[in-house]
């Protein structure tokens, strides 16, 4: 099919005030890459409110990395209720890192530190805290950035046909999910990655209505290739490439699990 084909199904990835230029940009470059079939574009606030959701052949919506603050600001309970309505009516949601905190219940970044951010959430897809920074945050570097591995579930490792349960990630900022049902956990944060995130819930998956939702507080849509020139980067990219075929097929398993109509048998 053909770009504005109109049986094309289409995905959208969040772009406004907030969101990190790298996050979007990792974003689309992977569901460009992974999702050829998608017709893949930028959505805004404006286009939301406008009514942008309601047609029925946007399969999904992406809400990347940044600072989630701002997207409740920019979208106001209004566009928050129509993304809801989309999920809720079939389409698919997937929220990395901000995304994640933003389409949980309660936002609990930095509590007690210079950055804090403890709010709730209007979205609430997943009923529980997101809880971070996992291990630091620093919005104008990336020197708290680290290559966690990802604990998957058994049978997560099955569906997705890996070859490993322990995928390499890459955290900046990201939250756990302390509160999750065990049934709603997909991954965990290795036990020996140090700090409070050890041991807790990373990507937890649930349903809302008629559709699914995938959250992450991990950015498995990074590719090692491409990430920003820095230090810290240049330290932790080979751990990242060590596993980063699994990390691909990963983050394409769990995206093609949400996409609404999705016949797949990745469905989770």
């Amino acid at each position: 099919m053909q770009p504005g084909d109109a049986t094309r199904k289409k995905a959208f990835v969040y772009a406004s005030t907030g969101v990190h230029p790298a996050a979007l940009r990792h974003a689309l470059r992977f569901l460009e890459t992974e999702f050829p079939e998608l017709e893949v574009s930028k959505i805004g606030p404006k286009d939301i409110l406008k009514g942008a959701l309601s047609d029925a052949s946007v399969a999904l919506l992406l809400m990347p990395g940044g600072a989630d603050r701002f997207y409740a600001q920019k979208l106001g309970s209004e566009g928050i209720q129509l993304i809801r309505k989309f999920i809720e009516g079939g389409g698919g949601y997937v929220g990395i890192c901000a995304g994640a905190y933003f389409g949980s219940s309660y936002c609990e970044f930095d509590k007690g530190g210079p950055l804090e951010v403890c709010d709730p959430r209007e979205l609430a897809l997943h009923s529980g805290r997101a809880v971070g920074s996992a291990f630091g945050y620093d919005y104008e570097s990336s020197k708290f950035a680290k290559a966690v591995d990802a604990v998957l579930k058994d049978d997560l490792v099955k569906k997705a046909d890996l070859s490993t349960g322990r995928v390499a990630s890459y955290v900046n900022g990201g939250c756990f999910f302390p509160d999750a049902k065990e049934d709603e956990v997909l991954a965990y944060f290795c036990q020996d990655c140090g700090g409070h995130a050890a041991g807790q819930p990373m990507v937890v998956g649930g349903s809302a209505g008629s559709g699914r939702y995938i959250l992450t507080g991990a950015h498995l849509e990074y590719d090692p290739e491409h990430l920003d020139p820095c230090r810290e980067h240049d330290e932790i990219a080979p751990t990242l490439k060590a596993t980063d075929t699994d990390r691909r097929n990963l983050m394409k398993f769990l995206v093609a699990s949400v996409l609404r109509g999705s016949d797949s048998p990745s469905r989770l």
